[in-house]
């Protein structure tokens, strides 16, 4: 991993032992990534080992002190619960912290992997798959997701915009459909090759989507209904 500034070259992070280090291959395509509000710890997806890894940075040096594998094991991919190493992860992608007003801040995070939408507690490792209906054709395949205020999700499948909720399960169809293509319109109408990135934009009332197959990027203004919850 690089640290770039805009007035200086790339600072490499190093680990500062031998000791503290995961194996060399951990980090193998990192996909996903958050820090905390500190910038002291970052939680990173390596999609190709299928494990989750945290590395802790020094705020001033910007140099990692530590790694560690806290989820899933080297190049063992399937989705299984379980607490820290016990946990299975197949090919982990986007990474969130749960902003649910139950949550204590940066205490979890949800991590889409392939069919699959999980949730990670960060105190105690435990590892759960969230379980709602999808409301596509055939299984769910998320790219990317952003969470709200509230705690529901947002997420980027293959074609398709849906929005979770991870307690209740339900789930909605909010932009794309179950084809591909590129095409502007509103809602359903709309056609995606593919939702490789998703950050909420405009007082969290819209998205900018990575529509990463199309080699372009969509703006989608969210509809209003969603912020009218009692």
């Amino acid at each position: 991993m690089r640290r770039v500034s805009p007035d200086r070259p790339p600072v490499p992070l190093m680990p500062s032992t031998p000791d503290t280090a995961p194996p060399r291959w951990c980090l193998n395509d990192v996909r996903g990534i958050v820090c905390t509000s500190g910038g002291a710890q970052l939680i990173v997806s390596s999609y190709y080992t299928h494990q989750i890894v945290q590395i802790t940075v020094d705020p001033l040096t910007k140099r990692s002190t530590a790694m560690a594998v806290i989820a899933g094991a080297d190049r063992q991919s399937r989705t299984v619960d379980g607490i820290g190493l016990t946990a299975r992860f197949h090919e982990p992608r986007a990474i969130v912290f749960d902003r649910a007003p139950t949550t204590k801040p940066e205490s979890a995070v949800f991590i889409v992997s392939y069919g699959a939408v999980r949730r990670m507690d960060l105190t105690t490792h435990e590892v759960t798959t969230v379980r709602f209906k999808y409301c596509g054709a055939g299984t769910i395949d998320p790219y990317s997701l952003v969470a709200l205020p509230d705690g529901r999700l947002l997420v980027g499948c293959r074609w398709s915009l849906d929005l979770v909720d991870p307690v209740s399960g339900h789930s909605e169809r909010l932009a794309g459909s179950d084809a591909s293509g590129v095409k502007d319109g509103p809602g359903r109408t709309a056609l995606f090759r593919s939702f490789e990135g998703l950050v909420l934009f405009d007082t969290e009332r819209c998205v900018y989507a990575c529509d990463g197959l199309a080699g372009v990027i969509r703006h989608i203004t969210l509809p209003p209904w969603l912020f009218e919850r009692s």
